[in-house]
């Protein structure tokens, strides 16, 4: 079945994260062995628990990992075992105008939006952790690529990045087999919601941008499974468009 992730295992990084745990209950769903990893012990004992009790004979691992450690990143890659596919769902928004950025600030958004992700493919791909033929699916975000919001250049800018990035990074492993490619949700409705400066009827309001409405986790981890599955196997260098029809307005 070319949907089908039998036989597969994924590292989902960020599996504490709402698109995150739904990518990782899809995929589990879809049969593969899962292996988890959180930033917050506490936050991934929660979700392993979670999934444990849905497929409790489904094989599945779990590591903490922080990665704005760049001592945790290593350490992850030195223990765990090699894969078939990685998705990385993590993300920070800081809303600021432009002309409140500083230093910190700017370092706070691409450290955990862009650096850190950056590391853990180098280290995964130098410890020979990616195998051959595997799929790498990061959570990108309209923002910054396709939509501009005021408040939120630094977040769009990572994610921005982020797009870059895997473009190099799908050429430079294609010889490999190994595909690369970004999902750029809209809104979805996730704790990181609260992240916005905006109340209830501003939301509602906002959601009229959208045709089909704002995106749910399980939405966006529809498409995770799609990227990693053999369905996806002639795609690489792509982001997929999730946004409900935002940027047709």
């Amino acid at each position: 079945m070319m949907f089908s992730l039998d036989s597969k295992k994924i590292l989902l990084v960020g599996a504490t994260s709402d698109i995150g745990q739904a990518a990782a209950i899809e995929c589990m769903k879809a049969d593969a062995e899962l292996v988890l990893t959180g930033r917050t012990p506490m936050a991934l004992e929660l979700t392993t628990r979670k999934i444990q009790e849905l497929q409790p004979i489904r094989t599945m691992q779990s590591y903490q990992c922080d990665l704005t450690d760049s001592s945790s990143i290593e350490t992850l890659a030195e223990i765990m075992p090699s894969v078939d596919g990685v998705v990385v769902s993590v993300g920070t928004l800081e809303t600021l105008p432009c002309k409140l950025h500083t230093s910190e600030s700017v370092m706070r958004s691409m450290d955990v939006n862009f650096k850190g992700t950056v590391l853990l493919i180098s280290a995964l791909l130098r410890k020979k952790k990616v195998n051959k033929g595997a799929s790498i699916v990061f959570i990108s975000s309209v923002a910054g690529v396709l939509l501009a919001e005021k408040g939120n250049a630094l977040y769009g800018a990572s994610k921005a990045a982020l797009s870059a990035y895997s473009k190099v990074l799908a050429l430079e492993l294609a010889s490999r087999k190994i595909r690369v490619n970004c999902i750029m949700p809209g809104m979805v409705r996730t704790k990181f919601l609260n992240n916005f400066a905006l109340d209830e009827e501003d939301f509602k309001s906002d959601e009229q941008k959208y045709p089909l409405g704002y995106g749910t986790p399980e939405d966006v981890a529809g498409g995770v499974v799609y990227l990693l599955s053999d369905a996806a196997r002639w795609i690489t260098g792509t982001d997929l468009l999730m946004d409900g029809g935002r940027t047709l307005q």
